[in-house]
């Protein structure tokens, strides 16, 4: 054990899930602008619900909160269904 050592939450940082949130900031922008987003829906990976928590705060930033999105849980990585 190493007792300098910290231990660092892969999904439960508001910093990581601002990284994560840059994704949406690319769709947009591929896509030509938010705009192009109405009615579009997203599907990603969920494991510990940091991609997903990213992926939230993209769409509210781009003022998209209306976009679906579709949280499909990976089997062996069921800690977000576990959590509720």
């Amino acid at each position: 054990q190493d007792d300098e050592a910290e231990y660092v939450s892969p999904y439960e940082n508001p910093l990581l899930w601002t990284g994560h949130s840059t994704l949406i900031d690319e769709i947009v922008d591929d896509l030509g602008g938010g705009d192009s987003m109405v009615g579009a829906t997203v599907v990603a990976s969920v494991g510990g619900g940091g991609l997903l928590c990213g992926i939230l705060e993209g769409l509210d930033r781009h003022s998209l909160s209306n976009t679906t999105v579709i949280a499909a849980e990976t089997t062996g990585a069921a800690s977000f269904g576990t959590a509720f």
